[in-house]
């Protein structure tokens, strides 16, 4: 089987971290308390913080961006998140109709960089030599993600 006939690796599609147990999640890391989330992110009361973790309520798309910097997360991340649970069918629209792509976070857009900077543009056809490269260029966000952990 040549490169051009390889089957793709059949991999197992996740499911997205729901909202609120990103959120949850996002805060234990932040290392502030919800008063000051809920203060930095233009809520009047921080039980709203509570409720979103709890999923009673959907973080509001207006207070996205500073929940984001109460949070210290990519505020595009946390926005795809939100409109992907709260209005699938408009997201999918967006990135299909719209922008005919998928749009990237930071997060994914350092990963895709980091695949450019190993030479690997294809991963069907890299050597042994590219593998390593990558692996040994992932090694900060693997170590980042098992601390957090």
């Amino acid at each position: 089987m040549n490169a051009t006939t390889a089957k793709k690796p059949h991999h197992k599609k996740q499911e997205p971290i729901s909202v609120a147990d990103f959120i949850t999640k996002a805060i234990e890391l932040s290392g502030r308390s919800q008063i000051e989330i809920a203060e930095i992110a233009g809520f009047p009361k921080a039980n709203v913080i509570s409720m979103i973790k709890a999923g009673k309520i959907a973080l509001p798309q207006a207070r996205i961006a500073g929940m984001a910097r109460a949070l210290n997360v990519d505020p595009l991340h946390l926005y795809k998140l939100v409109m992907a649970q709260e209005f699938p069918d408009t997201w999918a629209s967006i990135e299909t109709e719209i922008t005919r792509q998928p749009i990237l976070s930071t997060g994914e857009r350092e990963l895709i960089e980091t695949l450019r900077e190993a030479g690997l543009s294809d991963y069907r056809v890299a050597t042994d030599e590219q593998k390593e490269k990558v692996v040994k260029l992932m090694e900060p966000y693997v170590s980042k993600q098992q601390a957090a952990e």
